[in-house]
């Protein structure tokens, strides 16, 4: 009897064991596929920063004032928000538009083995309230509830890293699409400091003390000199920069730096710190980088943001400047400011990295304005129109911007002795 209850026991372990595989292969056939259903998706445009800026004024005008922001997207806007959310998290191939009367977002994600998993969010009509979407992940179609399930669990998540936002239904009280148009009211607390919050759950861990000891030391050093040079602001932050946690003595110094040169646009990076400089005395007049306060500006913004948020964030940050900045209200786009950025970026990267962080430190103890920018590169061209920069560089990521940029990174690593 014994050996019948071990046979008949396997016999239903077995049976379990083949309709657990059963459903493990059938959801496999329902999520995964073996290729992709979106394209990666085009480099942003001048256009497209010009819409999300204008965005995000409006976004920021109504939080002063603590009323709803009034959105009206067009596709072209929803496209050019998606292309920007695409570039800064690094996910390829996104897209997102208005079609007709239906919001579309769709994604396609590379898994292990040559697999996609192919995704879409979908919605319609008019909602009081936060919206009912769509979801779907490959073949199978997720039940309506699931995509506020999903927002809730964003929203917990968002609060847990200090990220307070308002209840769903209070965060957008009213979203309509209709006729190629996204119609929706957001509404954030007034003075909120969402996006400082929101970059700080991407920042890496910054010794704010060690900030605000910096950027003090540099702020006395120079309380009595009118528009320091920027070479002896480096000089100065990395003096004290050696032992195992060099790392994160570079890290500070490039945010104090940043906090000295650049003002409250770099408060972000640190918010802590940024109330503690308070104290110091202020920067006398501009600091400048080979006679420009541009040129430092782009400088250490750039290094912060790689010390900071890495250097994807540094990249985007930087080339979607120049973009905006090619506008019909802006000052064009300039190779020289990119060099700038790039200069920072590739210093930062030297002084992060554990293999060259103390040989990185000791150099800038003594850099000198060729290190930081290499006066060949301020002949680059600058001032292009969005127009201008296309005919000549075809737009970002085509060959003759990348072969531009390439160039500035050959000069910025030629040895200056």
């Amino acid at each position: 009897m014994a050996e019948r209850v071990s046979s008949s026991g396997t016999g239903r372990g077995g049976t379990v064991a083949l309709a657990g595989l059963s459903l493990l292969l059938l959801f496999g056939l329902l999520v995964f596929s073996t290729a992709p259903t979106i394209d990666r998706h085009r480099k942003p445009t001048a256009q497209d920063i010009g819409a999300a800026h204008a965005l995000l004024e409006q976004i920021k005008a109504a939080q002063v004032v603590g009323t709803s922001a009034h959105l009206r997207l067009a596709t072209s806007q929803v496209a050019a928000v998606a292309i920007l959310a695409s570039e800064a998290s690094g996910v390829e191939r996104v897209e997102a538009g208005v079609e007709g009367d239906l919001l579309v977002g769709r994604a396609s994600l590379p898994v292990a083995g040559g697999l996609w998993i192919n995704t879409a969010a979908t919605m319609a009509g008019t909602h009081d309230g936060f919206p009912t979407v769509t979801l779907s992940v490959g073949r199978l179609v997720l039940p309506k509830v699931a995509s506020r399930w999903l927002a809730e669990f964003t929203r917990w998540l968002l609060k847990r890293k200090g990220v307070g936002l308002p209840p769903l239904d209070d965060l957008i009280p009213f979203l309509s699409v209709a006729g190629g148009t996204l119609t929706a009211n957001l509404a954030l607390p007034p003075g909120s400091d969402l996006i400082t919050r929101l970059v700080g759950t991407a920042a890496a861990s910054v010794d704010e003390g060690r900030v605000v000891q910096a950027y003090c030391r540099l702020a006395r050093a120079h309380e009595a000199i009118p528009d320091p040079q920027l070479v002896s602001l480096v000089q100065g932050a990395f003096q004290g920069a050696a032992g195992t946690d060099v790392v994160e003595y570079n890290r500070a110094a490039f945010v104090a730096l940043s906090f000295y040169v650049v003002g409250d646009e770099a408060f972000s990076l640190a918010p802590t710190a940024a109330a503690g400089v308070a104290r110091c005395p202020p920067p006398r007049g501009d600091v400048l980088l080979r006679g420009r306060r541009d040129l430092a500006k782009h400088w250490t913004y750039s290094a912060a943001l790689t010390a900071v948020l890495g250097e994807r964030a540094a990249v985007n940050l930087g080339e979607w400047k120049e973009l905006h900045d090619s506008n019909p209200s802006g000052s064009g786009f300039s190779f020289v400011d990119l060099a700038a950025d790039r200069s920072g970026l590739n210093v930062a990267h030297r002084a992060l990295d554990p293999t060259s962080a103390n040989l990185a430190a000791h150099s800038l103890r003594s850099v000198s304005d060729e290190e930081l920018l290499p006066r060949v590169l301020t002949q680059a061209p600058e001032g292009l129109s969005d127009g201008d920069f296309i005919t000549r560089f075809g737009g970002l990521g085509q060959k003759h911007y990348r072969e531009s940029v390439a160039r500035i990174d050959q000069h910025l690593e030629q040895p200056t002795h």
